[in-house]
């Protein structure tokens, strides 16, 4: 089920790019030929006024077939109508341009046969002008260069829109983990495994003290576990009624930075504070009336012979959580956490391009994986990672490589610097280059991601 539900996640994903294209397109005047979800054969069409839409058997991507929108080798030009065959050489020049083969002599008494009945003479010029107006009516190439560039990045447009939702819907619920890279563990287990499950130790817990100390700080069992050297550790938690109970205190981000200002000098500033302004954070803590319970664990070695020693005993903390005051400041924290995304992300490419850090690509293999995982984690979890997943859909997108979104819109910007279009052709070559590339990145990506798992 974990499975079905991961590729529902990334299919949706897919849906909301192409989708952010065909409504841009409908919207600028143009022809969507065709909107499939996935590739390859398809399971299910139906057909909409002059739309297919498509659900494909390959549900990892999609595209939305524009009228004009990949242009062929010397479109938008006159292309004179077929004259009739005037003698059996003729005949043989046609059938050699076709498939290199020679046809009987008898075609040559029919072919001029059907022209007598079907003249095919040369069109005139009021006939090929109406010819040309009606194959460029609602293409792609026959609009604005503006309405073009809103089609093109009308894809990663959405699915970063979808990410900003997501994050501000996450900051008004009181939902949000990750304040721009800070997260914070409460005392509150949330998972077990390894000698802390066999001890009895279960998800829902709230640590009250290691031994006789009490913990202020998930950190706290952590130093005392790599401390023990094997020694069992006498762990005392409030336990609640049942593992779906939960009990939070709030506390406000921003008056909590003024009091350490405060503790650290009378005269300090309290500039560095106003960003916390309207963050007020959830933290997981136990009720009076909830049964403590003391329960000893072993810490087990994970070392191999012959390294040092590392203990643990299997815990795994909750989160605390963010939340904003009122929809305004929490549409403001979505933003400022889908900008820091993506700023993190243009510095690991930067990074990667120079040789300063290695960029890991993932194929939908991988993908699949962790979302499997996440799923299992919980929804806010599962829909955090589709709102991550989708900003990065939206930037790698926008990358000016050949065939992406991004690739085209350097196309449309050398249009609009010139002041004409570039060839069809050498569009199409290029293109054609790209997606060539991304094939075989994509092939070895796959292959490397399925060896890994295996």
């Amino acid at each position: 089920m974990s499975f079905i539900i991961a590729v529902l996640g990334f299919g949706f994903l897919v849906f909301i790019h192409e989708f952010g294209h065909f409504l841009l397109a409908r919207l600028t005047g143009m022809k969507v030929e065709k909107f499939s979800i996935g590739f390859g054969p398809a399971l299910y069409q139906v057909t909409r006024g002059d739309t297919v839409y498509q659900l494909a058997l390959l549900p990892f991507g999609g595209y939305v077939q524009i009228k004009g929108l990949s242009p062929e080798p010397g479109s938008g030009k006159s292309q004179p109508r077929r004259q009739a065959p005037t003698d059996l050489a003729d005949l043989e020049r046609e059938w050699s341009r076709a498939d290199g083969a020679f046809s009987p002599i008898e075609d040559f008494d029919q072919a001029v046969e059907d022209a007598e009945h079907h003249p095919l003479d040369a069109e005139t010029a009021e006939e090929r002008e109406a010819r040309e107006a009606e194959e460029r009516e609602g293409s792609f190439v026959s609009k604005p260069l503006w309405a073009r560039f809103l089609v093109v990045s009308a894809g990663p447009a959405f699915n970063a829109l979808f990410t900003l939702i997501v994050f501000a819907a996450m900051f008004a619920s009181q939902s949000a983990f990750s304040l721009q890279d800070l997260r914070l563990s409460s005392l509150v287990i949330n998972e077990t495994s390894g000698p802390a499950a066999e001890a009895g130790l279960r998800g829902g817990d709230v640590l009250v003290a290691v031994g006789d100390e009490p913990v202020d700080s998930f950190f706290t069992l952590r130093d005392k576990t790599i401390k023990s050297g094997g020694t069992p550790l006498r762990i005392t938690v409030a336990r609640p009624p049942s593992e779906t109970d939960r009990h939070y205190a709030t506390e406000n981000l921003y008056e909590r930075c003024l009091s350490q200002v405060s503790e650290k000098s009378a005269q300090a500033s309290s500039e560095p504070c106003e960003k916390m302004k309207g963050i007020t954070i959830y933290r997981g803590i136990a009720k009076e009336d909830w049964e403590r319970v003391e329960i000893t664990v072993t810490p087990e070695n994970l070392a191999a012979q012959g390294e040092s020693a590392r203990y643990r005993i299997g815990v795994a903390p909750e989160w605390e959580r963010f939340g904003g005051d009122g929809l305004w400041v929490s549409t403001m924290l979505g933003w400022q956490e889908t900008v820091h995304l993506v700023k993190m992300m243009g510095r690991k490419i930067v990074r990667g391009i120079k040789g300063e850090e290695s960029v890991e690509v993932a194929s939908v293999v991988k993908i699949t994986a962790i979302s499997v995982d996440t799923v299992k984690m919980g929804n806010e979890w599962f829909i955090n990672f589709l709102a991550f997943l989708s900003l990065n859909l939206a930037f790698l997108n926008l990358l000016p490589f050949p065939a992406l979104d991004g690739g085209r819109l350097i196309f449309l910007g050398i249009e609009a610097i010139s002041r004409r279009p570039v060839p069809p052709k050498v569009e199409m070559i290029v293109h054609g280059f790209g997606i060539m590339v991304l094939l075989i990145l994509t092939l070895w990506v796959t292959t490397k991601d399925i060896l890994s798992l295996l």
